[in-house]
């Protein structure tokens, strides 16, 4: 699915933004995380972002990328006679010119720290003691004697003072924050659009003065904060239900008049993913023995396989993505369940037909 969003960019040479005030809540644990989709250069030396202390010590800062022959990317944390660093190599293609999702996290407690890519895991290491108390300054975009300047587009920044773990980061990693999520100090969804200013959604009011960037659009997987539809069928006016609240693997999905339960609700994020409000369970589709032209429709666990991927066409047809088959509601006896067949391509049928609701 397409999802054009409001980004923030930094042209290379002389763009930041400064965040107005400090974070006295961050200490032991730290966790930085943001979109970014990087132009990176040959001979690039950039700071993504950098945190300072009165004394304008470097307590936090990210070199992405940092290149002396090879790019690298650098994560330093710490407070008390300098500070802690992990670096890795990457390449290129890894990280230019595509929107990746990182997260840089310290556990000063454990001597932990991480760097996570997209949900998972890509370098970390560990007797990293340094505490990052003392915070006066954060700046995106460049360090703080305005040099090695950042260049790409920037979103969804969000600084906490806990240590997440990759599991929770992947979890809401496409989703907009509320704000009042616990230990998240700033948030800065940088979706504005206009203006020179980014707003913190958390209510500390730590907003960002704009020096420079400009804002543009681009294709992101980010969905708004907690975002729930339903999902009622033309052809029938049924909405899509599992019924009884059940969610366990391979259960069906029928159609019921609305009723507002859970097992009505659905989340549509951006990755074509279609997860089921009762847990983590998402559309699917399972063979039908001996039927080749017919699917039947149910949940499983997240995978992000190709069979629990879809696509909403501009008709209104809820098209699986391992194949052409649409989502339809078919008559079982005296009910109404949720099958794949073949998509009509000509004359869409009314039962092929799916209208999103917002609740």
């Amino acid at each position: 699915m397409t999802n054009l969003q409001n980004v923030l960019y930094f042209d290379g040479q002389n763009d930041l933004v400064e965040l107005t005030k400090w974070f006295p809540a961050i200490k032991d644990q730290v966790t930085v995380e943001f979109w970014s989709k990087v132009e990176s250069e040959s001979n690039a030396k950039t700071s993504i972002f950098g945190a300072y202390s009165t004394q304008r010590n470097r307590v936090l800062n990210v070199h992405l990328p940092w290149n002396d022959g090879v790019s690298r990317v650098f994560w330093d944390a710490g407070n008390q006679d300098g500070y802690d660093r992990i670096h890795q190599e990457i390449k290129t293609e890894e990280f230019s010119n595509i929107w990746v999702h990182w997260a840089f996290i310290k556990d000063a407690r454990s001597g932990k720290m991480v760097i996570v890519v997209n949900g998972e895991t890509w370098y970390q290491e560990s007797n990293k003691h340094r505490s990052m108390e003392g915070i006066e300054n954060f700046i995106i975009g460049s360090m703080i004697d305005t040099y090695h300047y950042w260049k790409g587009s920037l979103s969804d920044f969000r600084l906490w003072n806990i240590a997440r773990n990759p599991e929770a980061i992947k979890k809401d990693m496409h989703h907009r924050l509320v704000g009042n999520e616990s230990g998240l100090v700033a948030y800065l969804p940088l979706d504005e659009g206009v203006g020179n200013k980014v707003l913190d959604k958390t209510g500390n009011g730590n907003d960002g003065a704009i020096y420079g960037p400009t804002w543009k659009q681009d294709n992101l997987q980010l969905v708004a904060a907690s975002k729930t539809c339903l999902l009622k069928n033309n052809g029938t006016d049924l909405i899509l239900d599992i019924p009884g609240g059940q969610s366990n693997p391979g259960t069906a999905v029928w159609g019921y008049i609305f009723n507002n339960s859970n097992g009505q609700k659905w989340e549509l994020q951006p990755n074509g993913v279609i997860k089921s409000k009762l847990g983590d369970f998402a559309l699917d589709l399972q063979d039908i023995p001996g039927i080749s032209y017919l699917k039947t429709v149910v949940v499983n666990p997240i995978n992000y396989s190709l069979t629990q991927q879809w696509e909403i066409t501009n008709s209104g047809v809820i098209k699986n993505k391992s194949n052409n088959y649409a989502l339809v509601m078919a008559n079982e006896g005296d009910y109404k369940i949720a099958v794949a067949y073949p998509i009509n391509e000509f004359q869409s049928k009314s039962n092929e037909l799916w209208v999103i609701i917002d609740v």
